[in-house]
């Protein structure tokens, strides 16, 4: 028996009678699909049982066998098979699954069959395939007469293997087996050895990541698929001593798995070993190089802040170093689209908006640099970068000996660092990072206390304070509305009833702009080549980041004031994969002190979920003008950081 005709025999057990389009709805099938599950589910319980239609009312289970029908629920029971994907999403993943393994052709009829449903639900799920596959540059190929399958390189294949399990709920692929388990343990085991031994910097969610691909890459080189990688990869990816541990774990699998791998497996693993290693705190192994080009990018970054933002980043030398050291796994990630999950990407987007925006824009940089667009959850992660240091120049922090313990990466743990540092700075002198895996061999000679997000279960003799990732100071806010009272009426100035336009029917971005711009050219009297500067931003980056919002402007600051045009629609329209129905066309005046006040107010209003749905709901001019002065009152990124989070 299949797990399909499990589920519906338990089903039907618990409901005395049940009409085919709610048994439909319970299993996210159509009803046709659904005659096909009874067929076979009366075929597998062999007359020990059956599923019976009663006219008017429905399915139902009759058992005439009781003692066999019991025997073939205890058969399923006791072997614990996974059997065939019951909803879309399971599906999705088998479908990915098989066909990213094989090399020939399959066709709808085929799926159909072993998967139990009718060719209409097979070609619905096959589009949300399509869509993951796009992700990943693969292509899903028709030919009639021969049917599916998945063409591009064996890479990206890969990645995309790997995302079945990376992404799937406790780590496990949606069409995993004990067998597959049991190889994740081993491989794991090998890998960790290895790091421990050679002291790599990597996290232990990134090291989890790592053996993913691992296990991947064993059973493609099982089937015969190869990375086609010269032997002799350019040495920039990766130092040799990350070539050395490759070639280590790839010895320890050797052993256990009884695989080779030639040489440009070795180098695949080194390029994944490169992309997560994890470089913080300025603790770069002896063989890790921050060339003169990242540190080039970093100066060519921080002069786009100082551009668009007017915050001065240039001598701090932490922040620097930071962006430096991300950068060097960054760009191998980007070079071979190495995909990477941010867990904190809403806190990031919804309490640190200035920070986001700070790192939307400065990306563009390594846009231009790679020819790669930043994911969302890589842009997050430079945010973080932007936002420690924004902190630091509101508390001016003084060199600081406190234990910070993070589960979800070192990112997070210098967040709290920073955060630790604000709130007891006066008492403490030194603040050092780890995550809790690396928290049972680190020296803690020296440490007076730990602040930890996570428990911590082995027996130390040090004071454990176990913390929220930020902190609150709600009892301050009156104080701070206060103090930014002026700042949010200045940022109000900025906006114009002239320029302000409601329930547009607008098809795509390039109209939205061309209209929006030709509206500012002549509310400013600005320069015919408003729009091709602002066309100009838009090919480097994108400006929508989510929120139905898109906040776009010329690539350098131009004209005498300030000013934004706002743009509401009737309906979404697609902004480089993201929907958006607000509009903020902004002109950042080329000398304008209150840049920075203004940038502040508008990523605090932009990236507030209920402010942007107020004002879309009621598309007014003085809607917008209240919802400015109520929600920048967190125009300044201290409060931010604290009141928000």
């Amino acid at each position: 028996m299949e797990e399909c005709a499990y589920k519906l025999v338990q089903y039907l057990q618990e409901h005395a009678c049940v009409p085919a389009n709610q048994l439909a709805q319970q299993f996210g099938v159509s009803e046709r699909t659904i005659r096909s599950y009874i067929s076979h589910t009366n075929s597998a319980l062999n007359g020990a049982a059956k599923i019976i239609t009663k006219r008017g009312q429905g399915y139902s289970l009759a058992i005439s066998d009781q003692a066999a029908f019991s025997n073939l629920l205890s058969a399923y029971e006791s072997q614990a098979k996974t059997g065939m994907p019951q909803t879309s999403k399971e599906r999705v993943s088998y479908l990915l699954n098989d066909l990213l393994n094989r090399s020939d052709w399959i066709t709808l009829d085929e799926f159909s069959s072993v998967l139990y449903v009718s060719r209409r639900t097979v070609s619905d799920d096959l589009k949300s395939v399509e869509k993951i596959l796009k992700r990943y540059h693969l292509e899903l190929v028709r030919r009639p007469y021969y049917g599916l399958r998945v063409e591009g390189c064996e890479m990206d294949r890969r990645l995309c293997l790997a995302s079945l399990v990376i992404g799937s709920e406790n780590g496990r692929p949606g069409i995993g087996s004990s067998e597959d388990d049991q190889m994740l343990f081993r491989v794991y085991a090998c890998v960790d050895d290895v790091i421990k031994q050679d002291n790599l910097p990597i996290s232990t969610v990134a090291l989890k990541c790592v053996v993913i691909h691992i296990v991947v890459a064993i059973k493609r080189i099982h089937q015969g698929c190869f990375i086609p990688m010269p032997a002799n990869i350019d040495n920039q990816v990766f130092s040799a001593h990350m070539l050395k541990v490759a070639k280590k774990i790839t010895e320890k699998i050797t052993t256990k798995f009884h695989v080779d791998f030639p040489d440009s497996e070795v180098a695949y693993i080194a390029i994944h070993l490169a992309a997560k290693e994890t470089l913080d705190n300025g603790t770069l192994t002896k063989d890790t190089v921050i060339s003169e080009g990242a540190w080039e990018l970093v100066n060519e970054m921080l002069e786009v802040v100082w551009k668009d933002f007017r915050f001065n980043f240039q001598r701090d030398i932490e922040l620097r170093m930071n962006l430096a050291c991300h950068i060097v796994p960054l760009m191998v990630r980007l070079r071979y689209r190495i995909p990477v999950s941010n867990p904190l990407l809403k806190d990031i987007k919804s309490h640190m908006p200035l920070a986001y925006l700070m790192a939307v824009d400065s990306s563009s940089i390594l846009v231009k640099k790679y020819n790669s667009t930043l994911s969302e959850d890589e842009i997050g992660y430079v945010a973080l970068l932007f936002a420690l240091a924004i902190e630091r120049q509101h508390t001016k922090l003084p060199k600081k000996h406190a234990l910070i313990v993070c589960a979800s990466g070192m990112g997070t743990a210098r967040m709290l660092a920073v955060k630790v540092q604000k709130e007891f700075g006066q008492y403490i002198d030194l603040i050092t990072t780890c995550d809790v895996a690396s928290l049972s061999h680190a020296n803690l000679t020296n440490v007076d206390y730990i602040f930890t997000t996570v428990p911590i279960t082995i027996p130390l003799s040090i004071p454990i304070c176990q913390v929220s990732l930020l902190f609150n100071e709600k009892n301050t806010n009156d104080v701070r509305h206060a103090l930014y009272k002026h700042e949010r009426q200045k940022t109000c100035g900025h906006f114009s009833q002239d320029l302000f336009f409601s329930h547009m029917k607008i098809k795509d971005e390039q109209e939205a702009l061309e209209f929006l711009s030709e509206a500012i050219e002549r509310h400013e009297k600005l320069s015919h080549d408003f729009y091709d500067l602002v066309m100009q931003r838009e090919a480097l980056a994108r400006t929508s980041f989510g929120n139905m919002v898109a906040f776009p402007h010329p690539i350098r600051p131009m004209g005498k004031h300030t000013v934004v045009a706002v743009g509401l629609l009737e309906k979404p329209i697609d902004w480089n994969g993201l929907p958006v129905r607000a509009i903020f066309l902004s002109a950042l005046a080329e000398k304008d002190d209150g840049i920075r006040d203004f940038d502040r107010s508008m990523a605090a209003f932009l990236m507030n979920e209920m402010a942007i749905k107020i004002l879309l709901n009621n598309q007014s001019f003085d809607c917008l003008l209240s919802l400015l002065t109520h929600y920048s009152e967190m125009s300044s990124e201290e409060p931010l950081l604290e009141e928000s989070l």
